[in-house]
């Protein structure tokens, strides 16, 4: 079962990034483009054209996050202080990158 949650867990973000990466790398398909909307716009309405695999950055994170806070043989405050780090990790390269469209005015950008 080990393995298999693994596999959903780091597989799905992989998949989700990797797909979208080779058709607009080997295809003259744009993000904009009908075929591209169609089938993976879910997963990059709302970021910036150049942060559309962010989505599967966010899957990771929530991933990463979980598996810290499940560390067993990690005393409490060990496993706090992992928490910690991650989350000022991820908070950084949120501020650095600013993946969110401008829609009103930059709003979730300052929210996340």
């Amino acid at each position: 079962t080990s393995i298999g949650l693994l596999i959903w867990s780091f597989g799905i973000p992989l998949i989700l990034y990797i797909i979208p990466w080779a058709i607009l790398k080997w295809t003259s398909y744009t993000l904009q483009s009908k075929e591209m909307w169609t089938v993976f716009g879910f997963l990059y309405d709302g970021f910036e054209p150049d942060f559309w695999y962010y989505e599967s950055f966010m899957m990771l994170r929530k991933t990463y996050i979980l598996i810290a806070a499940n560390i067993m043989w990690l005393s409490p405050e060990t496993r706090t202080v992992v928490l910690l780090t991650l989350v000022i990790y991820f908070r950084y390269m949120h501020l650095r990158d600013l993946p969110y469209d401008n829609r009103a005015y930059m709003g979730v950008d300052r929210l996340q």
